[in-house]
């Protein structure tokens, strides 16, 4: 019976779990009570915390002070109080987190695992996935064996919630895939337990009920289909999240806002004073005379003996510059630039400010890295599913993150002119780069780029054809090969492979026989 440890952050921290072996149909009872005994009660406490992180990341956080039921303008202050700092730190990592490509570095096309990615609309879902994994330290995508809307066999994959699935590791921090995993599906009443090759279905429509068994599915695929995605792990396989570590911060500010609405809804202008005035005999008279006194009426009175004064309003001055002081100290322990929480941006020059982004610019790239290495796996997941075994295989490939640093189309273009002018860096290398154009619009480039390229030019102008077999990367990769092993499309090594190669032998000999320069500048003699 293995030993398998609990998941993140309680890797290392909590006893072991002494795990069932998997169990076939017949004994579904008996996972069903262990699930209930074992296993649910370490998924609620992990939920119960996540529940909480979640609460800050939303601006719902718990009330810094306590204020009795009937004190409503307080209590409404306090409301006011709270605002969503945590949930804006998240924001800010996961806006800069868009994957445009999977690719290997022997090729520029995506890899055929990228249609799966697109066929699940994962340019979307990628974002709810960024933005888990960094508020709660890490999340989960589910890869299994299903269809696209046309029929045709195509993996389907989904982004699951921490809070939903609960995922079991031998070591939790080396192991790609866990042994065994605990999802709660989106109907709220049916899990799953999941392991390498069966998924068992249970009913639980009550939380903390005992788990019913319905059914065994085989889904095949030799691992457990749960993919996780770390922010931050240690080696003790607790993932670490932007939230928790700051929630304290986060709290100071609440509580300093909260003053401050306190001094500016009670104490925020001068009181006027008056000594000498009879008041009235009863209290509800009393009452009475402070409603008929407007803040804009003027005092008077007729007895000489009556002195008018004022106190004076409480100072903001030190509330505010306290907020000031607990937003930057919030920023600086997320890595943040201050103005970002701020929107004080006065008198920067570019140098400043782009050292200023340097942390956070190191930070980001430490979420990619991680999320990157997920996001690869799972696509290689998919594509054995798919039985697609040179993608699966192809360890390789990476996946390419957009560039979405603001900057300007004038700077971008003054400075990759450059490095392709003085460093001699191949220009349509540099087109990702440059801001406002996504992988889509490279490609379109690419292959409009060859309407004007001289070789084709040549090929149309003096023989009639139009492009080689294929188009787009195809013909540029023809090029390629030709400027790296000399010789035009004549060459034999040309012919191996291509459609009707016969024509290109045709037209290279027509091209020495009327004696006019071969594509890479020699001149043939004239036959």
């Amino acid at each position: 019976m293995p030993q398998i440890l609990n998941p993140p952050p309680y890797g290392g921290d909590d006893p072991i779990i002494n795990a069932l072996e998997a169990p076939k149909e017949e004994t579904g009872k008996k996972l069903a009570q262990y699930i209930s005994n074992e296993v649910y009660p370490k998924w609620h406490k992990e939920k119960t915390r996540l529940e909480r992180i979640g609460a800050w990341m939303d601006g719902k956080q718990p009330y810094t002070t306590k204020v009795g039921p009937r004190d409503l303008e307080k209590r409404a202050l306090l409301e006011l109080s709270r605002s969503p700092w945590l949930g804006l730190s998240v924001s800010i990592y996961a806006q800069a987190m868009y994957v445009d490509g999977f690719r290997s570095p022997t090729n520029r096309d995506n890899s055929t695992a990228w249609d799966i990615w697109l066929a699940n609309n994962f340019a979307a879902h990628q974002i709810s996935v960024h933005r888990s994994t960094i508020g709660y330290g890490y999340s989960f995508v589910r890869v299994m064996p299903g269809q696209d809307y046309t029929g045709k066999s195509m993996p389907v994959i989904r982004g699951v919630s921490p809070k939903r699935c609960f995922a079991m590791y031998e070591d939790p921090v080396s192991d790609d895939f866990p042994v065994w995993a605990l999802e709660w599906m989106p109907d709220n009443k049916t899990w799953r337990w999941y392991d390498e090759n069966l998924y068992h279905e249970f009913e639980n429509p009550d939380a903390g009920g005992k788990f019913a068994y319905i059914k065994t599915v085989e889904h095949g695929i030799g691992v457990c289909p749960i993919i996780r995605y770390v922010n931050q792990m240690d080696l003790d396989g607790r993932c670490i999240g932007d939230v928790e570590p700051v929630i304290a911060v986060a709290a100071r500010i609440d509580k300093t806002d909260y003053d401050r609405l306190l001094v500016q809804h009670y104490n925020s202008w001068k009181v006027r004073t008056a000594t000498g005035l009879e008041q009235a005999d009863d209290d509800l008279n009393r009452q009475d005379d402070k409603r008929k006194l407007a803040q804009e009426d003027i005092l008077i009175s007729s007895d000489p003996n009556v002195e008018f004064g004022s106190l004076p309003e409480t100072n903001m001055s030190p509330f505010i510059e306290a907020h000031e002081s607990d937003v930057e100290s919030l920023a600086s322990m997320l890595q943040l630039p201050s103005h970002l929480f701020t929107g004080k941006v006065v008198n920067v020059s570019a140098e400043a400010l782009a050292a200023s982004r340097a942390q956070t610019t190191q930070k980001l790239l430490e979420k990619q890295t991680s999320m990157g290495v997920s996001h690869a796996r799972m696509l290689r997941l998919a594509a054995a599913i798919n039985n697609d075994a040179e993608a699966a295989n192809d360890m390789g490939a990476r996946i390419s993150w957009q560039d979405v640093e603001v900057r300007s189309l004038a700077q971008a273009a003054d400075a990759y002119g450059k490095i392709a002018q003085q460093l001699g860096v191949p220009k349509a290398f540099l087109w990702r780069f440059l801001p406002g154009f996504d992988a889509t619009d490279i490609q379109e480039m690419r292959e409009m780029a060859l309407d004007d390229d001289p070789l084709t030019k040549y090929l149309r102008d003096e023989f009639g054809m139009g492009y080689p077999p294929g188009t787009g990367d195809e013909m540029q990769k023809l090029q390629m090969e030709q400027m790296e092993r000399g010789g035009g499309f004549g060459n034999p090594m040309y012919q191996q492979g291509r459609n009707n190669p016969n024509r290109y032998v045709q037209n290279a000999t027509l091209a020495n026989q009327a004696g006019r320069p071969r594509v890479d500048g020699t001149t043939p003699p004239t036959q």
